[in-house]
């Protein structure tokens, strides 16, 4: 598109050249023939009077400058001259050879642009349009176009007639155009230096035209990559409550048809997946909102943190026992509430538990949560695979994964925490791992849960995110 514009637009500017070129030409045309038509034909009409044609082509033959006609009519022509103030009234006469001799001249004899009768002149490239004097028998003029040593001069030509109406020669007379030509440049190159103002500024508003459009092709770029994104995202995020939903209704299903059916565990069974499926429901309605949780925060709510990660915990307890994993909690007594929007935590959660069980089997995942006076810090840690080295930094970019994964779990989770004015960060491999007493592990940095009082672990995966705890937010606004 850009290309054909800028084809048009050079081509408009070549046709503006053009026109003003040619209307100058025009014009100066159009003055060359006000000039003759009311100063050069009365001449050449008075000179025409004074001339009889034989007497004319007599001389011409002769080229005796001795004749009483030739020296009556020179004369009449130099006073004819003076009288109309042009430059030159001559004439001239056509020879077999193609020659032109000049019988008369409005110049003195001696002086520079005198040519005697004698004298035989070649002017048969220098000017061609008194040959169609003698071929038409009617007036011709050049325009003042054509530079001379003299000047730019206005020229004009009647034919002489002998008697028999034949063409025995020309009466010429010359005009000074310089001034009018000259008027006329500067008029022509006002002209142009308008043209050239007129497409500097076409193109200075040509480049910001590409320019706006370079940045309206970034943006619908961009709103075209954020709904591959968010397609992308959503069906990612929908993989974990419709694998809640799937393993609760093979567990569902299992307690129905065993024998010694545990119908409280079927019914369990059957109430995560009622909530699974709610939640999967409001997920497909709000996730259009997920780009935009840095700026608002309208769905937020006053929320238990502890009950929300204990009832997420649970719900994926099923999922993990696939795995033959054992998921162990460890929440603080006293858990401040928090401010944010449930949902997107119960996907954060979600994510990380999710994440853990892919890469570890038969081993224990733990999530724990401490808090101080501002934030409250959650860990979700696992014994399984790790995260290799060189992924390690990369793991929260977009589509990044490390077992063939979408690579968008901690892309959410980074997102959304973010949104809510927390931080998150990834740690995996060797830690050596502190204990405290009783049956709850303690977690640090990128260590696993270990059964003795210290371990050196090889594998495994931290992660930690901290949420600002609720500070008497009103719905709506966002106090990070």
């Amino acid at each position: 598109m850009k290309t054909k514009f800028s084809l048009v637009f050079i081509l408009f500017a070549l046709l503006m050249f053009s026109v003003i070129i040619l209307n100058s030409v025009w014009k100066i045309q159009q003055a060359a023939t006000i000039m003759v038509s009311q100063t050069g034909m009365p001449v050449l009409d008075r000179a025409a009077a004074i001339i009889d044609g034989d007497l004319y082509e007599r001389v011409a033959q002769t080229l005796d400058d001795a004749d009483p006609f030739f020296i009556e009519t020179q004369s009449m022509f130099r006073e004819l001259k003076n009288e109309t103030q042009c430059l030159y009234l001559y004439s001239m006469a056509r020879f077999d050879d193609g020659t032109h001799r000049f019988i008369f001249d409005g110049e003195e004899p001696g002086t520079e642009n005198y040519t005697h009768i004698g004298t035989i002149e070649d002017i048969s490239d220098y000017d061609k349009t008194y040959l169609l004097t003698y071929e038409t028998k009617t007036p011709q003029f050049t325009p003042m176009m054509y530079q001379v040593s003299w000047g730019r001069l206005i020229s004009a030509y009647m034919p002489i007639l002998n008697s028999e109406g034949s063409v025995v020669g020309i009466i010429g007379v010359d005009f000074q155009g310089e001034d009018i030509y000259q008027a006329i440049l500067s008029n022509l190159r006002l002209q142009a230096t308008f043209a050239v103002v007129f497409i500097m500024a076409g193109l200075f508003l040509f480049y910001l035209f590409l320019k706006d459009l370079s940045r309206q092709n970034e943006r619908l770029s961009k709103l075209y990559r954020a709904k591959i994104d968010f397609l992308q995202d959503m069906s990612h995020e929908m993989k974990n409550p419709l694998t809640v939903i799937a393993t609760g209704v093979d567990y569902a299903d299992r307690q129905i048809a065993w024998e010694k059916a545990d119908a409280p565990k079927a019914r369990s069974a059957l109430e995560k997946i009622r909530g699974e499926a709610q939640r999967l429901g409001r997920m497909v309605e709000s996730m259009v909102h997920l780009s935009a949780m840095s700026e608002t925060g309208g769905n937020r709510q006053r929320v238990d943190f502890a009950a929300l990660l204990e009832d997420g915990a649970g719900a994926l307890v099923p999922e993990l026992e696939k795995r033959g994993n054992t998921l162990r909690t460890d929440i603080a007594p006293g858990l401040p509430d928090v401010f944010v929007e449930k949902d997107r935590f119960a996907q954060v959660l979600a994510n990380l538990i999710s994440n853990a069980a892919e890469h570890t089997h038969n081993g224990l995942i733990s999530i724990s949560a401490d808090y101080d006076s501002a934030y409250i810090t959650v860990r979700t840690a696992d014994n399984g695979d790790g995260i290799p080295e060189d992924l390690l930094p990369r793991v929260f970019e977009r589509g990044v994964s490390g077992k063939g994964g979408t690579g968008f779990g901690l892309y959410i989770c980074k997102t959304i925490v973010e949104a809510h004015g927390g931080t998150i960060i990834v740690e995996s491999g060797e830690r050596r791992v502190e204990s405290e007493d009783g049956g709850n592990e303690g977690i640090e940095s990128n260590s696993q849960l270990s059964t003795s009082n210290s371990q050196l672990v090889t594998a495994g995966t931290v992660v930690t995110f901290t949420v600002p705890v609720y500070g008497g937010q009103e719905s709506g606004h966002l106090l990070c």
